[in-house]
């Protein structure tokens, strides 16, 4: 029985399609204003721009995958703190903000968006925890694409 264990490991791991796992510090504006203003729309966008970016790279960088790939993308962020600015900057309503969440996070079952709320090192820690726990993911490779200084 643990040979035969082995084997269907072994093929389920040939088998697999690649996994990529995103993990964006949101604190910052990391999308253009005139994404954030179009709201729902402007949110769908940014999700394929993001996509399609991170495919680019891969190719670009001839990374290795198996088959096709599934991009997990998780952005941790301080809302209030975020929204309030943009705000304040005259970027967006406080409607267009909000609709720009929905619409990133509607766009794929495998986007989120995390309000860890105020706290200058908040979101890192979420990353650092995110990374912890998908580094113990077995059958799957990770890579690591960019990192965002603090």
């Amino acid at each position: 029985f643990s040979n035969w264990s082995n084997d269907v490991c072994s093929f389920l791991a040939q088998q697999q399609d690649s996994l990529i796992l995103c993990v964006i510090d949101g604190d910052g504006t990391i999308f253009s204003d005139s994404l954030i203003a179009s709201g729902r729309e402007g949110g769908r966008q940014a999700a394929q721009l993001l996509t399609k970016g991170l495919a680019d790279y891969i190719q670009k960088n001839d990374i290795q995958i198996r088959g096709r790939f599934s991009c997990w993308t998780t952005i941790y962020f301080n809302r209030k703190g975020l929204s309030d600015t943009l705000i304040n900057n005259h970027v967006c309503s406080a409607e267009d903000f909000d609709d720009f969440v929905l619409g990133f996070s509607q766009a794929s079952p495998t986007f989120q968006l995390v309000d860890v709320g105020y706290g200058k090192e908040a979101a890192d820690v979420k990353i650092k925890g995110a990374h912890m726990r998908h580094w113990t993911l077995t059958l799957t490779e990770t890579y690591h694409v960019c990192e965002q200084n603090s």
